[in-house]
């Protein structure tokens, strides 16, 4: 280590590059830190695609929680060596490349690139206090952080190019609701209640050739995807209180830019998009086709995403059930200003400004990503209805 830090202060000017078992890695001295932050890359791994399914039973939510980020989202998850005392530290690991300005990784000069990285981190005997060994120490923790975290990539095609939202709806798994029928139905009647999928008129649902061109969605069509709780187990909104919601909030958002109207929106709810209870055997073939591809409607880069968090006085927070935490974390992936809106302030008959001030009243601020450790901590304490 001393002789680490030697080389720290005659190295190229203000910075030390060490070799880890194949990963270089560049650190910046205290005097250069403004002028070049730190980096550690390593080389390109392929990104399998896996399912997940976000709404099994808490047990199975539990258990594949670890797959939110690395089976389904960014790829098959790489095992850790841990430490035993007075042992090296030694891991083997793959950190995602999806770091965010403003994340806690971010904000320590980290730069992530995309890599698959195995790494042996061995910390000094006794006193530590050099600028080489905090940046050692800041690494390492980073490293362990992530330690179950793989390979990944910001530009992955399955969130950015549409042609998986274009199979789901084309096969029929999925069904997304015209924003038009839905503010129709909440002014029909103060008593009027979502009805699940099974029930609803062919003329509800988008064709997926009215919708998107090829595997985009269609200009000045928006496609949203709805985060919400089941207020009763059998039906999330018997009292009719989201669809009121939506309805009013869907004409509220449509005057935020020219073109934008409630006929060119397409919804993504699961009672309304998925077969519900009672399910024939076809039904279920699609229902489990959909689960395996929930975090796709929050995560895509081409869909929006509304939470409905404020919950009847007595209910449980919004972000104690699971399908909610799994959901914003989803959200958090990609995350762009205005991709991501909170509703709480409209909910139950508040107010609800129209425009680019509905997109203000709701606007949320840019979160990191989860860690997989911290989501399936967060899972095994939530509540599945």
């Amino acid at each position: 280590m001393a002789e680490m830090a030697s080389r720290w202060q005659q190295g190229a000017p203000g910075s030390l590059t060490v070799d880890l078992h194949g990963a270089s890695i560049a650190m910046t001295s205290p005097h250069a830190r403004r002028q070049r932050p730190a980096s550690l890359t390593a080389s390109s791994s392929k990104w399998p695609m896996s399912p997940l399914n976000s709404r099994g039973t808490p047990d199975s939510s539990v258990r594949r929680s670890k797959n939110v980020f690395s089976s389904t989202m960014m790829g098959s998850n790489t095992p850790a060596r841990r430490r035993s005392a007075g042992s090296s530290l030694s891991h083997s690991v793959s950190l995602p490349s999806i770091v965010r300005p403003g994340s806690s990784v971010a904000k320590k000069s980290l730069l992530v690139k995309r890599q698959s990285l195995s790494t042996a981190l061995t910390p000094s005997a006794g006193k530590r206090g050099s600028a080489a060994d905090n940046a050692e120490d800041e690494i390492g923790a980073i490293l362990a952080s992530l330690q179950e975290v793989p390979a990944a990539s910001a530009d992955l095609p399955r969130y950015s190019d549409g042609f998986a939202i274009r199979e789901l709806l084309q096969d029929g798994t999925v069904a997304l609701i015209k924003g038009s029928w839905l503010v129709a139905l909440s002014q029909h009647s103060s008593d009027e209640r979502l009805p699940r999928r099974q029930d609803m008129p062919p003329e509800a649902f988008w064709e997926v050739d009215d919708l998107m061109v090829g595997n985009d969605v269609r200009v000045g069509h928006e496609i949203v995807a709805i985060s919400h709780c089941w207020f009763s187990p059998h039906d999330p909104d018997p009292d009719g209180q989201q669809l009121a919601t939506l309805g009013r909030f869907i004409e509220a958002w449509s005057d935020s830019r020219a073109g934008l109207l409630p006929s060119r929106m397409a919804l993504f709810m699961d009672w309304c998009s998925l077969p519900q209870m009672p399910r024939s055997s076809e039904e279920e073939v699609l229902y489990q086709r959909a689960l395996d591809s929930s975090e796709l409607w929050f995560a895509h880069k081409q869909t929006c995403v509304w939470q409905l968090t404020r919950m009847p006085d007595g209910a449980m927070p919004y972000r104690k059930h699971g399908r909610a935490i799994f959901e914003e974390a989803a959200a958090t992936l990609f995350w762009s200003p205005g991709k991501l809106l909170d509703l709480a302030s409209v909910q139950f008959n508040g107010p609800c400004p129209r425009g680019l001030e509905a997109v203000r009243t709701c606007a949320t601020k840019r979160q990191p990503p989860v860690a997989p450790k911290a989501l399936a901590a967060a899972l095994r304490g939530s509540f599945f209805p």
